[in-house]
């Protein structure tokens, strides 16, 4: 990514990692994968990070920028359809995914799902 879009990308752990289901993992790639491109795309950041957090029950995924914030205030408009679907199909494996703007700037994308 770093090397592509010349935006700073620092990628942390934090817990001991744990076996996630293979539906599970690559949902949270997709989500990943999709954050990354709209702050390619949209975000005018200059760094961004990405961390996994395990805890007992539940795989974490935190992407932040420190780019412009959130267009119109929310990623949730029409024609924008890719973290949307991501939403609902997360929602059905019992996670839970957030966007939101940053206090100081830049948008953080949070997908929490069930371990199993």
């Amino acid at each position: 990514f770093e090397q592509h879009t010349n935006i700073s990308m620092s990628i942390s752990f934090i817990g001991r990692r744990l076996l996630v289901r293979p539906l599970c993992a690559d949902l949270l790639i997709r989500v990943a994968r999709e954050a990354l491109l709209n702050i390619h795309q949209h975000a005018q950041a200059r760094s961004a990070s990405l961390t996994i957090r395990y805890d007992i029950n539940t795989v974490a995924l935190l992407i932040q920028d420190d780019g412009v914030g959130l267009i119109e205030g929310s990623h949730d408009r029409p024609g924008l359809h890719a973290l949307r679907a991501m939403h609902y199909r997360i929602t059905e494996l019992g996670g839970r995914m957030d966007v939101f703007e940053t206090q100081g700037g830049g948008v953080t994308v949070r997908a929490t799902l069930p371990i199993d």
